[in-house]
């Protein structure tokens, strides 16, 4: 990563664009995963500053207006890019920012064309989202375990009392509707 928060190595190849994308999505997805309240990988700054929220950051409005893209076009599949990114939903969570959730659910879920699907890291990123949770039911977790007011790792399931599953779980599933080639929001997140 470089001081900016851009990926130089992917900058240097045929696509830079799709392939910072793809950078992009495998970190965040690395650190939706990975990351505990004691290990908080959302957090984490090398010496210099380069961290993932730099990187998204980075990344962010170059999503938003692709033609701003100061880096030479990619070869192949220009237009296609950017889809319905996972780092977008992920780090919009982690990080509390509604912008990156509802520019997220303007771009397009699905692509007809091989080489974008191919090179799209996580095509269901709301299947990784244990639950919609309250806001409120967040932030007293994150206080019982002398975390911050706001959570800044993904809660897991297991992490939510049986009685407060249900209600979880319902408010999901009004929120998403599955249909054959996608997981499409259509509520706000």
């Amino acid at each position: 990563m470089g001081a900016d928060g851009s990926f130089p190595l992917e900058t240097a190849r045929t696509k830079p664009y799709g392939y910072s994308l793809f950078n992009l999505d495998a970190m965040v997805t690395a650190a939706w995963l990975l990351s505990t309240p004691s290990e908080d990988l959302w957090r984490f700054n090398l010496p210099d500053g380069r961290g993932l929220r730099r990187a998204v950051a980075f990344m962010v409005p170059f999503i938003r207006e692709r033609q701003k893209w100061p880096f030479p076009p990619d070869v192949m599949y220009a237009d296609q890019w950017p889809m319905r990114q996972a780092s977008l939903l992920f780090a919009g969570l982690a990080y509390g920012e509604t912008s990156y959730l509802e520019l997220w659910k303007t771009l397009p879920a699905d692509s007809s064309v091989d080489e974008v699907v191919r090179n799209f890291f996580v095509r269901q990123p709301v299947l990784w989202v244990p639950a919609i949770i309250p806001r409120s039911t967040v932030r007293r977790r994150c206080r019982s375990e002398g975390a911050s007011s706001r959570a800044h790792f993904p809660p897991t399931p297991s992490s939510f009392s049986r009685s407060e599953a249900p209600s979880i779980r319902s408010r999901f599933q009004r929120r998403y509707r599955t249909s054959a080639l996608t997981l499409r929001a259509t509520a706000g997140l």
